[in-house]
C-alpha cells in the first residue's frame, strides 16, 4: 500500500478505490469502531450489501482490532438473530440501511457512510497480535442452531503465503482479482487476501454472480485475470463458452467448495488457462490443498499448502496406507481456534496431533492416498452435505422442522440425481394432522438460508430402521409431485408458457408444471436459473435472468419472454382431400427407424413392435374404439407419419386420426384358445408398417371363453418399451370410467414429440453436440475397436472397420429402387442395414431368486440400480470370453430428458457406451464401480444417437457393437413361474447377439437374439447360460473377486492377448 498509493486497490461498478483512498476509509471506520468499545478479540458484526463500502467496513473492522462476523442480509432475519445473540458483537457495521431492515435490536450500529467526513484518516495504534482473531465465520450446526468458526490473523497470513507460493508467485504484478464468493463464505478470503499483494479487487455483482452469459461478459470487460467458483458455477460458465471466449487476461481459475465433477475436469485440463482444485474446510483457513487441473489424471484433491499436514486416518486412530480410504485429518499453520461457545464440539473435532506437534482438524471427509502422495477425496462419514459449494449439516434443517407444531419427527435425505445433482427431501413424522409441503416450506424459509430448504417434504408414519437400528433411507420412499411445495394446479396456456414449463419440468425434475407454481419453490435455485435460460436460448427463446427473480411464478416469467427469430414449423390447410397437417424436422430416431423402416419395406420383412395385452371382462368393441380415439387424439406420436421433401427427412402431424371399426376375432370354440391368442399376437404384430401412413399401430379384440383379451400393437417409431405401459394403463382407466358412466378427465401430455425433436436438434447443434460426440468418440478412441466375437464365434464372416465402408457395402446388398434419400443419408441415420440371409434365433433362460435376491442386495448397498450390475456383468463376460484389457458393450437407454417427456408417446431410444477397463487386479467392485462412474455423463451425453457418433468416428458397429444388452425392470409386482430353458427361431438383433434381462419380482428372464450367420445355437446357449449368469453368481457373492479369476461354467477357447486398436477405414476384415 505504500509503495503503490495510487494503484487502484477497490472496485464495484463504477465505483473506484485506490489503496491510499481504501486505506483512508477503512481508518476512519476503525477509529468510529474504536471509540465504540471494540478491542482485540472483541466481534463486529457486518451487515452490508456488495460493494465498496461492503470491503471498506470489513477492512476496518480489522484495522480496529476487532474480528468480523458476517451477517448476510439476504438471510431470514431469526437466523441473523441467532447469529446475533450468539456472536455478541460489540457493534455492527453496515451500509445502505441493511441491518434496519434487519430490524437488528439491542447493538450498536455504524453505517460506513456515517464515516465519510471524519478527520481521523490515520492508522490507528491497535495492539494487535497474530493470534487475535480476524473473523467468525458461521456454518451449519447439527444440534440446529450454526456454529461460529473462530479464525485468527496467523491463519489469515498463512492463507496469503500459500496461495502466493502455490498460484500467484507465477502471475504478473497488477492482477485482477474477482470477488466472486459472498462475504459469509471463507472462500471470498481468497481474493480479499490479495489486497496484501498489491493486486486490484474487483467485486462481482450480485446479478452477475447467477448469470453465465453476464459472468463471461463481465470477465472480458473487467480484464479478470483471476476468479473463485464453486465447480457447479464453473460447468454452467464451460457451457456457457468460457473456454472458447477469448479472455487474453484470464491466468487462474480457483475451484472449490464441492467435489469437482469428472467432465468438468477434464474440459479444465484441456483449457488454455490454469485451474486449480482447491480444498479446505471452513476450520482450516479456506484451503488445506490444492490440486492443478491436469489431464495425467482425474478429479483429485493435490497436496498441502505449504505448513500443512494432511493424514489419512482409519477407524482405529491409525495412519491408513497408500489406497486405503480413511478420514482426513489436517494440521499445521491453517487450523482455526475452535467454535465460538462450543467447547465440547471444539474438544471432538480439534485435537492434539498423535503424530507429530500441534493440534489437528478430524475433518470428516474421507479419502484415499495415492501412491504419488495425491489425496482422492471419496465423501463424508456424516451427515454433513456440500450442496453448489454451501456446507450443510442435515441436522439443523431436521431440527428446525421439529420446532413445527405439527412434526413430531424429522429426518433430511440428500438425493442424487443421474447428471450429479443433489437436493434435499425432508421426511417427516406428523404430530396429528399431516402438515403439508407449502406449510412446511413456509416455516423452514423464516428460519433458514434458501440453500439450506429441502424441495420436497414427504409425510411418513414412521422411519424403515436397519439392524443397526438408524434410520434406513434407503427405504424411503422417492418423493412423489404431491410431496414438493406447490400451488393448485392450473395448466400452463399459450406456446410461450408450455415450452418453458416443458424445460422447468426437465430442471427441477417435477412430473408437471403449473402457472402459479414458483421456479424457487420447486426447489429452483441460481444455478438452475443459468440453466434455464441457456436451454431457453436453444429452443429460440428469450428472457432476462433477473426477471425470473422477480417474476417467479411460470405464468409471470412466461410474461416476461419472446420468441427469437426461428423457423416456423410449415402447416397444412384442411380441405376436402385429406386432414390438416403440421410438418416439422424429424428426430435423430425417426431417422434411424425411417432408414430401417425402408428396409423391411423392400425385403417384406416384419416391423419392430412392442404389444402388450389386457384382459377385460367383456369389452364393448365401439367404445374401446372411442377411447382409443381419445387417446390419439391426446398423443401427437399415434398420428405422425414420415416423408421426405426436398431431400428432408420431415415428420408430418395429422390433426386427427380416426380408429376403423374393432372386429372380434372369436377364439371361444379353439381347442386350445390360449394358444390360438398366442398365434393371433405373433400374426398381427408380423406385418409390416409402411412410416408414411398411418396407422403405425393396430388394436386387436380376442374373445375367450372366460374373458375378452385386447391386443395393442405399436410400431416402436411412435411408442417405446418405456411408455407402453404407462399408455396401455391409461387407456384402460379410461374405458372403465366411461363404461361405468363416470367423467374421467385425462391431461393433455405435457410436451409433443415434435417439441422434443426441436429441443433435440438445438441439444445437437453447436458446441453443444460437438461436446455430446466429443465425449462418445474419445470413449472409443480410448478403449479401442475390435470385434469381440471373432474369439468365440463358429463361423467367420466379412466385415469392415469403417462405419462409411460398411454402410456402403449394405447398401449394395439391398433391392434396387430405394430411395435414393436412404442412399444419400445412410451412414447418417443408422449404425447397421440388416441383409443377412441367414435368419435369427434365440435363446431364453431364467436366473432364480437366489442370485437375483443378492444381486439386489449388493447393488442397495452400492446404493446403485440393479442394471448397473448387469451392464458391468456384460462387460465382464466379454472380458472372459475374450481376455481383453478393456470391454465396450451397447447398452439401450432411454433418451427423455429426467422429467420431460414423460407422459407422451414416441420413439425415445438410443444405445450407449459402457466400457470396463481392466489391469490384473480389477476387481467385482471396480467394474461395478467404472459402471457407476459413467451413468452421470450417459445422462448427460443420451441426446447424441449412436449413428452420429459411428459416422463422427468412421467406426462400424462391427468393430466395437458386438453385444447389445437391454435391462427391462417389469412393472409387475407379481413373480412369474421360472421356465425351462429353450431355443427359438426368429427374434431381431441390433448386434451380433442381443441380451434382453427382463427385471421380475422373483427372478431375471434372459433372452439372447443372435445371428445364425456366426452362432450355433451351442454356444450362445455356453456363452449365456455357462458365462453370463456365472457372471451374475459371482456378482451375487459379496466378496470382491477379481474379474481373472471368474471361473466360467464352459471352458471358452483360449484367447490370444487383444490388441486394441485405434478406430481407422479398413478394408473388409475376414475373420
Amino acid at each position: 500500500m505504500a509503495s503503490t498509493p495510487e494503484a487502484e486497490a477497490l472496485r464495484s461498478d463504477a465505483a473506484r478505490l485506490s489503496y491510499a483512498q481504501l486505506d483512508a476509509a477503512s481508518n476512519r471506520v476503525a477509529h468510529a469502531l474504536i471509540e465504540l468499545g471494540v478491542l482485540p478479540d472483541t466481534r463486529v458484526g457486518l451487515c452490508a450489501e456488495r460493494g465498496i463500502e461492503l470491503v471498506v467496513g470489513l477492512l476496518g473492522i480489522l484495522k480496529a482490532g476487532g474480528a468480523y462476523v458476517p451477517l448476510d442480509p439476504g438471510y431470514p432475519r431469526e437466523r441473523v438473530l441467532q447469529m446475533l445473540e450468539d456472536s455478541s458483537p460489540v457493534a455492527v457495521v453496515s451500509t445502505g440501511g441493511a441491518a434496519a431492515r434487519l430490524g437488528l435490536d439491542g447493538v450498536a450500529v455504524l453505517d460506513v457512510k456515517a464515516t465519510i467526513d471524519s478527520a481521523h484518516s490515520h492508522a490507528p495504534q491497535v495492539a494487535l497480535r497474530p493470534e487475535h482473531l480476524a473473523y467468525v465465520i458461521y456454518t451449519s450446526g447439527s444440534t440446529g442452531r450454526p456454529k461460529g468458526v473462530m479464525v485468527e490473523h496467523r491463519q489469515l497470513l498463512h492463507l496469503w503465503q500459500g496461495m502466493r507460493e502455490r498460484v500467484f508467485s507465477a502471475l504478473p504484478q497488477g492482477l485482477c482479482v474477482a470477488l466472486n464468493a459472498s462475504v459469509s463464505f471463507d472462500a471470498s478470503l481468497q481474493a480479499l487476501v490479495q489486497l496484501a499483494s498489491g493486486h486490484t479487487v474487483c467485486m462481482v455483482p450480485a446479478n452477475v454472480r447467477a448469470d453465465a452469459a453476464r459472468m463471461l461478459d463481465f470477465l472480458d470487460t473487467e480484464a479478470v485475470s483471476v476468479f473463485d467458483c464453486t465447480p457447479s458455477q464453473l460447468d454452467l460458465l464451460i457451457h456457457g463458452g468460457l473456454f472458447e471466449r477469448e479472455l487474453p487476461q484470464l491466468r487462474a481459475i480457483l475451484v472449490g467448495g464441492e467435489a469437482f465433477p469428472a467432465a468438468a475436469w477434464k474440459r479444465a485440463a484441456a483449457a488454455p488457462v490454469a485451474c486449480y482444485n482447491a480444498y479446505g474446510p471452513t476450520e482450516c483457513t479456506v484451503n488445506s490443498t490444492l490440486a492443478r487441473v491436469s489431464a495425467e489424471c482425474g478429479p483429485h484433491l493435490g497436496e498441502p499448502l505449504p505448513g500443512v499436514q494432511a493424514y489419512v486416518v482409519e477407524a482405529d486412530g491409525t495412519l491408513a496406507a497408500p489406497g486405503v480410504v480413511g478420514e482426513l485429518w489436517l494440521g499445521g499453520n491453517g487450523v482455526a481456534r475452535g467454535y465460538l461457545h462450543r467447547p465440547e464440539l471444539t474438544t471432538e473435532r480439534f485435537i492434539d496431533n498423535p503424530f507429530g506437534e500441534g493440534r489437528l482438524y478430524r475433518s470428516g471427509d474421507l479419502v484415499r492416498r495415492r501412491a504419488d502422495g495425491r489425496l482422492d477425496y471419496l465423501g463424508r462419514n456424516d451427515d454433513q452435505v456440500k450442496i453448489r459449494g454451501y456446507r450443510i449439516e442435515l441436522g439443523e434443517i431436521a431440527a428446525a422442522l421439529c420446532e413445527h407444531a405439527d412434526v413430531r419427527d424429522a429426518a433430511i435425505v440428500p438425493l442424487r440425481s443421474e447428471d450429479g445433482d443433489v437436493r434435499l427431501a425432508a421426511y417427516v413424522i406428523p404430530a396429528q394432522a399431516a402438515p403439508t409441503p407449502t406449510d412446511l416450506r413456509a416455516f423452514l424459509a423464516h428460519r433458514l438460508p434458501d440453500y439450506m430448504l429441502p424441495y420436497a417434504y414427504v409425510c411418513v408414519p414412521a422411519f424403515p430402521t436397519g439392524a443397526n437400528g438408524k434410520i434406513d433411507r434407503g427405504a424411503l420412499r422417492p418423493p412423489a409431485s404431491a410431496d414438493i411445495a406447490g400451488r393448485p394446479f392450473l395448466p400452463a396456456q399459450g406456446e410461450i408458457e408450455t415450452a418453458i414449463a416443458q424445460l422447468w419440468t426437465q430442471l427441477l425434475r417435477v412430473d408437471r408444471v403449473g402457472r402459479d407454481d414458483n421456479f424457487f419453490e420447486l426447489g429452483g435455485h441460481s444455478l438452475h436459473a443459468m440453466q434455464l435460460i441457456e436451454r431457453m436460448h436453444r429452443i429460440g427463446l428469450e428472457a432476462d435472468m433477473h426477471g425470473l427473480f422477480v417474476q417467479s411464478t411460470l405464468a409471470g416469467f412466461a410474461a416476461t419472454a419472446r420468441w427469437s427469430a426461428r423457423a416456423q414449423p410449415q402447416r397444412g390447410e384442411s380441405d376436402a382431400s385429406g386432414p390438416a397437417w403440421i410438418d416439422s424436422p424429424a428426430s435423430q430416431k425417426q431417422c434411424c427407424d425411417w432408414a430401417f423402416n425402408q428396409v423391411t419395406l423392400a425385403q417384406a420383412r416384419p416391423s419392430l413392435c412392442v404389444q402388450q395385452r389386457v384382459n377385460v371382462e367383456q369389452a364393448d368393441p365401439e367404445l374401446l374404439r372411442q377411447v382409443f380415439d381419445a387417446a390419439v387424439a391426446r398423443h401427437e406420436a399415434l398420428r405422425t407419419t414420415l416423408h421426405v421433401t426436398d431431400d428432408r427427412l420431415i415428420q408430418r402431424t395429422h390433426a386427427s386420426h380416426a380408429l376403423a371399426p374393432i372386429e372380434p376375432v372369436d377364439l371361444r370354440a379353439e381347442t386350445d384358445p390360449a394358444a390360438a391368442l398366442d398365434a393371433l399376437a405373433d400374426r398381427v404384430r408380423a406385418r409390416t408398417f409402411d412410416f408414411a401412413r398411418l396407422p403405425l399401430f393396430t388394436v386387436d379384440l380376442a374373445r375367450l371363453p372366460t374373458h375378452d383379451t385386447v391386443i395393442f400393437t405399436f410400431d416402436h417409431v411412435c411408442m417405446d418399451q418405456a411408455f407402453l405401459g404407462r399408455f396401455v394403463a391409461e387407456v384402460a382407466e379410461d374405458y372403465a370410467a366411461r363404461s361405468q358412466g363416470r367423467a374421467n378427465d385425462i391431461e393433455m401430455p405435457g410436451g409433443t414429440y415434435r417439441q422434443y425433436a426441436q429441443w433435440e436438434r438445438t441439444e445437437m447443434s453447436g458446441d453443444s453436440g460437438r461436446r455430446h460426440i466429443d465425449y462418445w468418440t474419445g470413449l472409443i478412441g480410448r478403449v479401442g475397436a475390435q470385434r469381440y466375437t471373432d474369439r468365440f464365434a463358429d463361423y467367420p464372416t466379412q466385415w469392415f472397420a469403417s462405419h462409411r465402408q460398411y454402410i456402403a457395402n449394405a447398401l449394395s446388398k439391398l433391392p434396387t429402387g430405394m430411395h435414393p434419400h436412404l442412399a444419400a443419408h445412410a451412414h447418417r441415420y443408422v449404425g447397421n442395414l440388416f441383409h443377412e440371409p441367414v435368419p435369427m434365433a434365440r435363446f431364453s433362460t431364467y436366473v432364480g431368486p437366489e442370485i437375483f435376491h443378492a444381486l439386489a442386495a449388493r447393488a442397495m448397498r452400492a446404493k446403485l440400480p440393479l442394471s448397473a450390475l448387469a451392464i458391468a456383468a456384460a462387460n465382464v463376460l466379454i472380458q472372459r470370453l475374450t481376455g481383453s484389457d478393456a470391454s465396450l458393450i451397447s447398452v439401450l437407454t432411454e433418451t427423455r430428458p429426467f422429467g420431460a417427456w414423460q407422459d407422451s408417446g414416441g420413439s425415445f431410444v438410443n444405445d450407449a457406451l459402457y466400457a470396463v477397463e481392466y489391469a490384473g487386479d480389477t476387481g467385482v467392485d471396480e467394474a461395478i464401480a467404472q459402471i457407476a462412474a459413467q451413468m452421470p455423463a450417459v445422462s448427460e451425453h443420451k441426446v447424441c444417437l449412436l449413428p452420429a457418433v459411428l459416422s463422427a468416428a468412421d467406426v462400424s458397429l462391427e468393430a466395437i457393437g458386438t453385444l447389445c444388452l437391454n435391462y427391462i425392470s417389469a412393472e409387475s409386482d407379481k413373480p412369474l413361474a421360472p421356465f425351462a430353458s429353450r431355443h427359438q427361431d426368429g427374434g431381431f438383433a441390433s448386434m451380433e447377439f442381443n441380451l434382453t434381462v427382463v427385471q421380475y419380482q422373483d427372478g431375471l428372464y434372459i433372452d439372447c437374439e443372435y445371428r445364425k450367420a456366426r452362432f450355433a445355437p451351442r454356444t450362445i446357449e455356453q456363452t449365456v447360460v455357462g458365462g453370463f449368469v456365472d457372471v451374475l453368481r459371482a456378482f451375487a457373492d459379496s466378496g470382491n473377486a477379481r474379474v481373472a479369476d471368474i471361473a466360467l461354467s464352459f471352458p471358452p477357447a483360449a484367447p490370444t492377448p487383444a490388441r486394441r486398436t485405434e478406430p481407422s477405414s479398413l478394408s473388409p476384415v475376414d475373420a
